[in-house]
C-alpha cells in the first residue's frame, strides 16, 4: 500500500511539472506613458496625453489641478528632479509644478524689473539660473525655497542656457556670444565667440561640453548675406572644440532656418529645420546626415523612453534616438508651442 501510495505522488508530481513547462509566462505589462503640451490657444493650457492610445486624458491638467488659468502661454517647459517649470514670457514668470500632481508650487515672479524668463538650467539640486531675453542678465534662484537671488551681468539677449557640471553657458543672441558662468562663485569666467544669431545651447553627451546652435546671418538680423546655420563645440575647460556649417543642400544651405536641438545621450542630436531635420555625430563633431525631408517646429529628447519627439502643430512623431527612423505618430489637441514626455 505505501509503495502504491508513494508511485501514486510520483505520477502526480510529474504530471503536474509536465503541465506547468508547457503552460505560457504571460507578463501583465503595459506601455503607458503622458505628453505634457502647451498649447498656443486662449486661454493658455496645458494638454496631458496619454500614449500609445492617443487618449486625451485632460485638455488642461493645470486647470484641472489648481482650479484656475496658467497666467499667460507657456513658451518652454523644463522638467528637474520632482518639478516641472513653466516658462511664461508675457507675465513675466516662471510657474513651478508637481510633475506628479500637477499642482502649483511656486510662481517666480519677475515682473518688478520687467525681465522675461525664456529659459533656465540646474547648476546643482538647490540652485537655478533663468536666462531674460529681452535683458544682459542671469537670475539666480534657490529652488529649496523658490526665492530669486541675485543677478549676473551676460551678453546682449541671452535667449537659451545650459549647466554641464558647475559650468552654465548662456547663449547671448543678439552679442554672437556664449556667456561661461561658474557656479562656484557665479561669475562670468569667459565669453566665447559663435556664428552669427546663437539661439539654441544643449549638453553634449560626453558630460564636458556643450553644442551651440547659431542661425546664421540673415535670419534674424539685416545681414546683406546670408550664412548657414553653425555647431560650436564649447568645453568646459573654456575653449572652443570644433565648428560644424550645417549646410546640407538638401536644406537650402544658406536658407536653412534651425527651430530645434535635441541631444541623445547615444552621442547624436536632432536639428530641426524648415525643410527637414538633421542628425548630427555628436562625438565626431562633423558628421551629419538628413533624416527627414518634413518640416517639424519642435523636438524634444524623451529620457524615460529613449526616444525623440518631433513636433509641428498638433502633429507628430517618435523616433528612434540612433537611427533617426520613424517609430510611431501622435496627436495633440491644439497646436503647442513646446512638450515633454512623462
Amino acid at each position: 500500500m505505501k509503495t502504491l501510495l508513494t508511485l501514486a505522488a510520483l505520477i502526480l508530481i510529474i504530471g503536474i511539472s509536465g503541465c506547468t513547462s508547457d503552460e505560457p509566462n504571460y507578463v501583465n505589462f503595459k506601455d503607458e506613458w503622458k505628453i505634457l503640451a502647451a498649447s498656443t490657444g486662449s486661454p493658455a493650457s496645458l494638454a496631458l496625453v496619454s500614449q500609445p492610445d492617443g487618449a486625451l486624458t485632460s485638455a488642461d491638467i493645470f486647470s484641472s489641478a489648481n482650479g484656475t488659468s496658467l497666467p499667460g502661454i507657456v513658451n518652454k517647459i523644463v522638467e528637474f528632479r520632482e518639478n516641472i517649470y513653466l516658462m511664461i514670457p508675457s507675465a513675466f514668470q516662471v510657474v513651478v509644478i508637481d510633475k506628479q500632481t500637477f499642482k502649483q508650487k511656486a510662481v517666480l515672479d519677475f515682473s518688478a524689473f520687467q525681465r522675461v524668463p525664456t529659459d533656465v538650467a540646474f547648476g546643482n539640486a538647490t540652485t537655478g539660473y533663468v536666462a531674460h531675453e529681452n535683458d544682459t542678465s542671469v537670475t539666480v534662484i534657490d529652488i529649496t525655497n523658490f526665492s530669486i537671488g541675485r543677478s549676473i551681468k551676460v551678453g546682449n539677449h541671452p535667449v537659451a542656457i545650459a549647466a554641464v557640471g558647475n559650468q552654465i553657458f548662456v547663449a547671448n543672441q543678439h552679442d554672437n556670444s556664449v556667456s561661461q558662468i561658474d557656479t562656484r562663485t557665479n561669475t562670468v569666467v569667459a565669453t566665447h565667440q559663435v556664428a552669427p544669431a546663437p539661439t539654441f545651447i544643449r549638453p553634449n553627451a560626453n558630460g564636458h561640453e556643450v553644442m551651440v546652435l547659431s542661425l546664421g546671418a540673415g535670419k534674424i538680423d539685416s545681414a546683406a548675406v546670408k550664412t548657414p546655420p553653425v555647431v560650436t563645440y564649447i568645453d568646459s575647460g573654456r575653449f572652443v572644440v570644433e565648428v560644424t556649417p550645417i549646410d546640407d543642400p538638401l536644406l537650402d544651405g544658406t536658407n536653412a532656418l534651425p527651430t530645434s536641438l535635441s541631444v541623445s545621450p547615444k552621442e547624436w542630436a536632432y536639428i530641426t529645420m524648415q525643410k527637414g531635420v538633421i542628425r548630427l555625430d555628436t562625438k565626431g563633431r562633423k558628421d551629419f546626415i538628413v533624416v527627414s525631408e518634413i518640416e517639424y517646429k519642435q523636438s524634444y529628447y524623451n529620457f524615460r523612453r529613449y526616444e525623440v519627439l518631433l513636433l509641428n502643430g498638433t502633429n507628430g512623431i517618435i523616433i528612434d534616438e540612433i537611427s533617426g527612423i520613424q517609430k510611431t505618430t501622435f496627436t495633440i489637441p491644439t497646436e503647442a508651442l513646446t512638450l515633454i514626455g512623462l
